[in-house]
């Protein structure tokens, strides 16, 4: 599952524009949290623009993976996609989890972050949302 995953990654990172800087990958796995959990304005110069909403249900369980572009305003150019997983457990308790697919061009030490993150995922229900979610998106790339 991980190699699927893995290979769409690099598939769909062609859709973009602009290779992903660390900074932006750290804001996009990190810093969204911090910015929605205290409702802060987006980083300046940067601003999401949503791609679509994949759901996703297995076993009883529901999963949402919300994809977003990452622009940097200044030259209106997609530097990243974020995917926004979503889970309510049986508890009625949200999980949520943020993870970047980087542009085709960055930098070796960004893809090593993209490929750890997912590769550190133990959740094998989120993998497997994932996995869909992803495939649901390279299909509409192909239209």
């Amino acid at each position: 599952m991980k190699p699927v995953i893995l290979f769409l990654f690099g598939i769909l990172s062609c859709s973009l524009y602009s290779q992903t800087t660390n900074d932006e990958y750290n804001y996009v796995t990190k810093g969204y949290r911090a910015q929605i959990e205290n409702g802060l304005p987006n980083k300046v110069g940067y601003d999401f623009e949503k791609i679509n909403n994949y759901g996703y249900k297995s076993a009883g369980k529901e999963y949402n993976l919300i994809f977003s572009k990452l622009v940097k305003t200044a030259t209106n150019t997609t530097v990243a996609v974020m995917i926004e997983y979503e889970f309510i457990d049986p508890e009625g308790k949200k999980v949520v989890a943020y993870y970047c697919i980087p542009h085709s061009r960055s930098a070796n030490s960004i893809w090593n972050k993209a490929r750890k993150q997912i590769q550190d995922t133990k959740n094998t229900d989120l993998l497997t949302a994932y996995g869909f979610a992803l495939t649901k998106y390279a299909a509409e790339l192909s239209n």
